[in-house]
């Protein structure tokens, strides 16, 4: 979830699960800038659990969204920091403006 204050400025809110071998799901919350028409670039703490324990997180991310009518699509990649290690994670956030 994302809301816009302006044209260059939002808040997001995080919630993402990862399958696989990985098993976790991550919760954060950043401001996201807007530098220019659909270009995002957000940075935030958050918390990921893992295997049963809460680990803190920080994200730097980019994405790129490309809007359909009142839908958007953005590819997206972020680099966290979590218990010293760096992780990289991609995918493609979907949105519904209101």
């Amino acid at each position: 979830y994302q809301h816009r204050f302006s044209r260059a400025w939002g808040l997001a809110v995080a919630f993402e699960y990862v399958g696989g071998g990985a098993r976790n799901w991550m919760t954060g919350l950043g401001p996201v800038w807007h530098p220019i028409a659909g270009l995002e670039l957000y940075a935030g703490p958050g918390f990921e659990r893992n295997d049963g324990e809460n680990e803190f997180v920080f994200r730097l991310g980019l994405g790129y969204g490309f809007e359909v009518g009142r839908w958007s699509l953005t590819p997206a990649f972020n680099l966290d920091f979590v218990e010293g290690e760096q992780t990289y994670v991609y995918g493609i956030y979907i949105g519904k403006g209101f």
